[in-house]
């Protein structure tokens, strides 16, 4: 069982980060962080359920988190994903969405299973979430979306404090 751990870890090590496979295709520009007015999310509709349980659907806000599945560093920081929710979005009405694209389910539900993801994982089949949102060489990304789907925030609140800061007043606002 530990060698079966140890060949699965090797595996998402030799993964790349870089998706240029599927994102090579997209010729969409990145949405204009500063500019979301009117802008909506798209290709929900084509997401399917890779694990986890459905949640009701009708919430205030939704904050969809799209994270490459090819990449070993996105996998691993899911766990501070659900941590900064557990934080930040306790009893709210915010439904959390995680959503991603890879060839390798497998080494994905290993890491689902051993860090207790509590939320709902979809699977970007045709990569139409990816095109249809501007997600154009992004690991990992998080929207906050209004119940009619347009767009509140677009950012990565993992990459630096500055931009988590600004997911928390995001979030602190909608409460």
């Amino acid at each position: 069982m530990r060698f079966l751990k140890l060949i699965v870890f090797m595996l998402i090590i030799l993964v790349s980060c870089i998706n240029d496979s599927i994102l090579k295709n997209n010729e969409e520009k990145d949405i204009n962080i500063s500019n979301l007015s009117n802008r909506t999310i798209q290709g929900l509709d084509k997401v399917q359920l890779f694990c986890g349980k459905n949640t009701k659907t009708s919430y205030k806000y939704k904050i969809i988190v799209y994270f490459n599945g090819m990449c070993s560093v996105c996998i691993a920081e899911m766990l501070e994903w659900q941590n900064l929710f557990k934080t930040w979005i306790h009893n709210m009405d915010v439904e959390i969405l995680f959503i991603t694209y890879t060839n390798e389910m497998e080494i994905l539900q290993f890491y689902f299973e051993k860090d207790k993801i509590d939320f709902p994982i979809y699977f970007d089949v045709d990569s139409t979430f990816i095109k249809n949102n501007g997600i154009v060489n992004s690991s990992h990304l998080a929207f906050i979306v209004d119940s009619t789907n347009k767009i509140v925030y677009k950012d990565d609140p993992l990459k630096d404090s500055m931009t988590k800061n600004d997911f928390i007043n995001t979030i602190s606002k909608i409460k």
